[in-house]
């Protein structure tokens, strides 16, 4: 966390591909590990942490604190339900926030 409050990226991308590495192992599923390989070893990693600002990193660190708290807790729908905020998270980094259902057609004016 000192770290990524620091503005230590290359520290942060070093203990972040670690941090998903050792949750790789403790998976225990073929398809998950090799997922997260994939995504570990592609610039998708590195690109989401470029796009983050400072907020969206801190976020992102305490998620991956809290999913540890939720993973020795024993708690798989908390750990679960962490990484699904954390998901969420990294994409509107990286794309901006969703817009709700409809919005897009709303403000074109054509449903005037």
């Amino acid at each position: 966390k000192e770290h990524s409050d620091a503005g230590r990226l290359d520290e942060v991308y070093r203990l972040n591909a670690e941090y998903h590495a050792t949750l790789n192992g403790l998976a225990g599923s073929t398809v998950v590990t090799a997922t997260v390989n994939q995504l570990i070893h592609s610039s998708v990693l590195v690109r989401t942490l470029h796009a983050f600002d400072e907020a969206a990193r801190r976020r992102s660190v305490n998620h991956h604190l809290e999913i540890v708290a939720a993973l020795r807790a024993r708690d798989g729908d908390w750990a679960e339900a962490v990484m699904h905020a954390h998901l969420l998270s990294a994409r509107a980094s990286l794309l901006g926030p969703r817009r709700p259902r409809g919005a897009a057609y709303e403000e074109s004016g054509e449903n005037a």
